[in-house]
C-alpha cells in the first residue's frame, strides 16, 4: 500500500515523564490514500518500514518534527530524510513561528480537531477507539494540509525556503548527546565566574551520564537550581561532600551513584572545560556594537512586516549578534536568508561600525 509513495505524513506518540529516553508508543503514517497506526510495543521490529523512511525519493512530512526525528533517530540510529516540516512551512505563510498542529489544520483546512486525547497515556494498552481515531487524524489531516500548504508557498515563491529550513532538522548533531554540553541547557548559568562554570560543566555532565544509565529524568536526580548551587560551592569545600549532602543517602544507593569521580573530573578537565566555556560564552559587545544590533533588529522587524512573517523566522537576536561577531557563521547570511535579509544587514552593520567609532 505504500509502494510508489512520493511522500509520507508521519507522526509519533511517546512518553518520557518518568524516563530519560522517550518511550516509543505509536507510529502513524499516511500517503494520502492509506493511513495506519503501527504499534512499536507489540511489534518490536519496525525495520520493514526503513526502506520508506530512508528512501531519498520519498519525502517525510512532519509537523514540529524535531522530537519525532529524535525518537526515530534513537530507534533506528539514522535520521529519516528528506523531510518537510509543516510548522516551519506555516511560518512562511504568516502563521507565526511555532503554530500548534490543531491551529495549523484549522487555519489551512478549516477543520477543528478533537483535543480530548492530548494528554492520554499512549503507553497503556489496549488503546481505545477514540485514541486511535485521534492518532490517525494527526497524519490524515497532515497529508491534506501538506498539499494545500505547498501550493500556497509555491504561489508566493517560498516553497524552497520551507524545504531548506526543514532539511536543517536532519543534522544529526541536533540529536547526538554530548554530556559535556549538558550545562548549556541549565538556566541561570550566565552569572557564574570561570571556576564556577567549570564546576557546572562537570556536575551537569555527571548528572547526564547517570540519568542516561538509570534512564530517569534529569530533575529526578538533581534540579537545575541544585546544579547552580553546587557549582557555586566555596573553593575550599569538597564538591563530593556537598553533592552527597544534596542527593541524600537513599537516592545515592537507589541509583548506585559514584560520587568520587566528581572532584577528580574537575581537576582533569579544568583546562579543557575552561576553553569550552570561554568559546561558548557570548562575547561582550562594545557600546557601538550593541547599538548596531538594535538597529539591525529593527530593520529585521521592518522586513518581516513587509513579508508578513515573524521577525524570528528571518533572524533572531543571536543571529544578528553573530553577524557582527562572526559574520560568515550567522544564519542570517546562509541560504535564502542571504538574499532576503543578510546582505542588507551586513551592509548596514559595516556602515554603523565604520562611521560611529567607540568612545
Amino acid at each position: 500500500m505504500l509502494q510508489g509513495s512520493e511522500w509520507l505524513a508521519v507522526d509519533t506518540e511517546f512518553m518520557r515523564e518518568s524516563t530519560y529516553y522517550p518511550r516509543f508508543c505509536l507510529l502513524q503514517i499516511s500517503n494520502g490514500a492509506f493511513s495506519a497506526c503501527i504499534d512499536p510495543i507489540a511489534l518490536t521490529n519496525l525495520d520493514a518500514l526503513k526502506p520508506f523512511f530512508y528512501n531519498p525519493l520519498v519525502l517525510k512530512i512532519f509537523h514540529s518534527g524535531r522530537q519525532d526525528l529524535e525518537l526515530l533517530y534513537q530507534y533506528w540510529g539514522r535520521i529519516p530524510s528528506p523531510i518537510f516540516d509543516t510548522q516551519i512551512a506555516a511560518s512562511f505563510l504568516g502563521m507565526g513561528d511555532q503554530i500548534g498542529y490543531a491551529a495549523f489544520v484549522s487555519n489551512v483546512l478549516d477543520v477543528q480537531l478533537d483535543k480530548l486525547q492530548t494528554r492520554t497515556d499512549w503507553y497503556r494498552r489496549p488503546l481505545s477507539d477514540e485514541q486511535l481515531h485521534y492518532a490517525i487524524d494527526d497524519v490524515h489531516f497532515l497529508s491534506l494540509a501538506y498539499s494545500e500548504t505547498t501550493e500556497r508557498l509555491r504561489e508566493i515563491s517560498r516553497l524552497s525556503w520551507a524545504h531548506e529550513d526543514s532539511s536543517a532538522l536532519t543534522n544529526k548533531t541536533l540529536y547526538d548527546i554530548d554530556p559535556l554540553n549538558a550545562w548549556k541547557r541549565v538556566s541561570s548559568s550566565y552569572h557564574l565566574d570561570q571556576r564556577q562554570l567549570t564546576n557546572l560543566i562537570c556536575i551537569a555532565a555527571w548528572r547526564e551520564l547517570n540519568c542516561m544509565s538509570n534512564n530517569i529524568p534529569r530533575n529526578w536526580l538533581l534540579r537545575d537550581d541544585q546544579l547552580i548551587k553546587l557549582a557555586m560551592t566555596d573553593k575550599g569545600t569538597r564538591l563530593d561532600d556537598e553533592l552527597h549532602r544534596t542527593l541524600g543517602t537513599d537516592k545515592t544507593k537507589r541509583y548506585k551513584l559514584d560520587l568520587k569521580p566528581i572532584q577528580q573530573s574537575i581537576i582533569d578537565n579544568h583546562s579543557i572545560t575552561q576553553m569550552a566555556a570561554l568559546a561558548d560564552r557570548p562575547q561582550e559587545l562594545s557600546p557601538t556594537a550593541k547599538a548596531t544590533v538594535s538597529k539591525l533588529m529593527q530593520r529585521t522587524q521592518d522586513i518581516a512586516k513587509k513579508l508578513n512573517i515573524s521577525p524570528s523566522t528571518l533572524a533572531n537576536k543571536k543571529d544578528v549578534t553573530q553577524l557582527i561577531v562572526e559574520p560568515n557563521k550567522s544564519r542570517a547570511v546562509i541560504g535564502w536568508r542571504k538574499d532576503v535579509i543578510g546582505d542588507e544587514l551586513i551592509a548596514l552593520a559595516r556602515k554603523e561600525l565604520t562611521l560611529v567609532p567607540d568612545q
